[in-house]
């Protein structure tokens, strides 16, 4: 059953609206307007919306296949746009049937009425393009009047519902010549709905098969058979170049083509205007048919053999005038002329959306493009944060809307965008827009939204792309750049902890340095008082003794006693002195270390020699000096004991910078001492003496590099390097 559309009044439009006065308003879903199909099945409602004073808007990108029903919420925009009705391109939205004869497609409308135009959707109201008939006609003309054997058929999706119909057909026809005609073979080839797919899929086969030569191409729509039909002029076997190809759709470009293309001619007007009509008459209160369904034809031309002629003209009414081929011809050449200014416009926004360095740059290049293109009315709408899921506010970066032109920030108030569109379709009566997504991956991450002449439709999609392609590569940027603020921002923040704790850690080295230094300090006293108590008590009791003894060394045994007193006392004098060198502090240090080396060298069996090179008067500090007393007083004990040297050397110099001293014995010398042997790991392992510890010690006290070799050919050597740069803190209080 066939519904026609309300006609107005010549010079007036019926405005179509409800009995408050407002206007209707219905949304178009297709995928994208980059082709003729589309295009013309727009251009057609857009027309019959014009007619009625119906707004339109046309939402793209918003397919649901089985591949994307859970990515998401299906058709995002329902949540924003506020409309009476839908339209739904059905044979572009579904590619499967699966998902075509599911009850979730109406329950996703069904807020609103929406009818299915192209195929059958099961629990809508659907307008079907009854094709059987006219591609049986079609399939017949090739196989009985041209009586073509080999055969191939070019579908689109494998599991779309436009493929799985038109291939059966196909097939069918086939089977049912071949009890006519003998060694008819046929073959099937799956690709897409569009041109390059064609082209390609075509390509790959004769790549394949190249002297496999076919009779004929079947293509499941015209844009596959133009692909096709390119693919074949591209090679260089004339074999290829006769092969047949036939299409489905009768777009536009078919008739124009050379050969023009022999298809399948949908009347799309009728189904066009039967859907706005159905559609109004629903937002109307009427019953409408659940199925209605429209006729297709054979337009049998060039490409699939016949040899009559025919030219691009023949489409025309045989009763048009000169006048309507001048015009026809002079729209043709029109459309070249601004495709190629489009093509233009589209590669320099390309162009110089590369080169954009932030989105102030990126909007400035597509406030041109637009004036460029002629948009009547256009809308970049961005989001502040990649949506996962459904948009609902977004920002107006840039608006114009006829001569009036508005730019906001990224920092601007974002907009409801429920409300945004409600003003967008409510500016003029009979006013249509198109609306596409700016998507990468799963990401929304805005929208375009334009009135334009049909020409510049696949261009703006083109546009869109380069768009959405640079949006995404600047919110990269700006992440990394962002990430790369917050790693300097943490580096910094580390810094400065590491800061603070070093200086805690300095406070607390230098805290434990005067804590060492105060105990050398009480230490060398307790030495002092030690050593005092031994000469001024033990000592003098001593002498007494031994002076007692000597007055009675006549009585037996005494004379012996009195020579054990005096080495007693001997003795305990040296340990006083030992304890702490009453002759540092008097005479200073270069006599003192010379008394320490000449009682050593009365102590061993060899020499022991003393070498100062130093001012008289020694540039170290009271600390310092007794610091370096005691190491070079258990270097020279060490000497004694362990190495068995026959000679011993003590060497004190200073150039200005440093005080140096070096004790140097020949002895046997032990590998594990030294501080840059390569087994030093391994001896280190084993405990050191009290005595080495003490010197390492001393030594970090004065700030000094502290230096010990030793081996079994060269004996071992001390050497200690005073700064003389200052005296630390801590020295200072010793």
């Amino acid at each position: 059953m066939i519904y026609l559309p309300v006609k107005s009044k010549p010079g007036n439009s019926y405005i179509a609206g409800f009995s408050n006065g407002r206007v209707m308003k219905i949304a178009l879903y297709m995928n994208t307007l980059d082709e003729e199909y589309q295009i013309t099945v727009f251009r057609c409602i857009r027309r019959e919306c014009q007619k009625l004073g119906i707004n339109l808007i046309c939402v793209q990108g918003e397919a649901y296949t089985k591949k994307r029903q859970d990515n998401g919420i299906p058709f995002p925009s329902r949540e924003f746009l506020d409309v009476d009705g839908i339209l739904l391109l059905s044979s572009v939205v579904f590619d499967d049937t699966e998902i075509t004869d599911k009850s979730l497609i109406s329950e996703l409308f069904s807020r609103v009425p929406a009818i299915s135009v192209g195929s059958r959707v099961r629990n809508l109201p659907s307008i079907e393009i009854n094709s059987r008939r006219s591609v049986g006609e079609l399939m017949k003309h090739l196989l009985y009047d041209h009586r073509y054997k080999k055969l191939l058929f070019l579908g689109g999706p494998e599991h779309h519902t436009d493929t799985i119909n038109r291939q059966n057909i196909f097939n069918q026809c086939i089977e049912e010549a071949k009890t006519h005609i003998d060694g008819i073979e046929s073959r099937v080839v799956y690709g897409g709905f569009h041109e390059v797919s064609g082209n390609s899929e075509i390509t790959r086969y004769i790549d394949e098969h190249p002297h496999d030569y076919l009779d004929v191409i079947v293509a499941a729509n015209d844009n596959m058979a133009i692909g096709a039909m390119r693919a074949l002029q591209n090679r260089d076997d004339e074999h290829w170049h006769r092969c047949a190809v036939t299409g489905f759709d009768d777009i536009p470009q078919a008739r124009h083509e050379v050969p023009s293309l022999t298809t399948v001619h949908q009347p799309l007007p009728l189904m066009c205007r039967i859907a706005v009509q159905e559609l109004y008459d629903i937002l109307q209160g009427k019953q409408i048919s659940p199925l209605t369904r429209i006729d297709s034809s054979v337009a049998i031309r060039n490409s699939c053999g016949c040899t009559h002629a025919i030219s691009p003209m023949d489409f025309i009414d045989e009763t048009a005038d000169s006048q309507s081929l001048r015009k026809e011809i002079t729209r043709i050449e029109y459309q070249a002329i601004r495709n190629e200014q489009y093509n233009r416009s589209v590669s320099y926004l390309g162009e110089r959306l590369i080169a954009s360095k932030n989105m102030d740059e990126v909007v400035y290049h597509l406030q041109q493009f637009v004036k460029n293109i002629g948009a009547r009315r256009f809308y970049y709408i961005m989001y502040q944060n990649p949506e996962t899921s459904v948009p609902r506010e977004g920002i107006v970066r840039y608006r114009k809307v006829d001569e009036s032109e508005f730019h906001g920030s990224s920092k601007s108030t974002p907009n409801n965008l429920k409300n945004l569109f409600s003003d967008m379709m409510s500016q003029r009566n009979g006013a249509s827009l198109s609306l596409y997504h700016l998507v990468s991956g799963r990401e929304f991450l805005g929208m375009v939204v334009y009135e334009v002449e049909d020409f510049a439709q696949p261009h703006m999609c083109s546009s869109a792309i380069f768009l959405a392609n640079t949006i995404k590569r600047l919110r990269m940027l700006e992440e990394e750049k962002e990430r790369s603020r917050h790693l300097e921002d943490l580096v910094a923040a580390r810094t400065r902890d590491l800061v603070l704790a070093n200086k805690r850690l300095q406070e607390e080295a230098r805290k434990r340095i005067q804590v060492e230094a105060e105990v050398l300090k009480i230490s060398e006293m307790e030495r002092l008082r030690f050593s005092l108590d031994l000469h001024d008590d033990i000592c003098q009791r001593l002498a007494a003794i031994s002076m007692f003894s000597r007055s009675i060394q006549k009585a037996p045994g005494v004379k012996e006693l009195t020579d054990m007193l005096d080495e007693t006392l001997q003795r305990t004098r040296q340990y006083a002195h030992n304890s702490y060198p009453m002759e540092l502090g008097n005479l200073g240090l270069n006599d003192a270390l010379g008394n320490l080396c000449h009682t050593i060298d009365k102590q061993i069996s060899g020499v022991c020699t003393y070498t100062w090179d130093a001012p008289e008067k020694s540039p170290l500090s009271a600390p310092q000096e007794i610091n370096v007393y005691r190491i070079v007083q258990e270097a020279l004990q060490n000497a004694v004991k362990h190495s068995q040297a026959g000679m011993i050397s003590v060497m004190v110099s200073s150039d200005g910078n440093y005080f140096k001293v070096q004790v140097h014995d020949n002895g046997i010398g032990s590998p594990g001492l030294s501080d840059c042997d390569e087994i030093l790991h391994n001896y280190r392992k084993r405990p050191r003496g009290l005595g080495m510890r003490s010197m390492e010690y001393r030594a970090r006290q004065m700030g000094a590099e502290y230096h010990i070799e030793s081996s079994r050919e060269t004996g071992t050597v001390v050497r200690i390097m005073i700064p003389l740069n200052g005296v630390t803190p801590a020295e200072e209080q010793i």
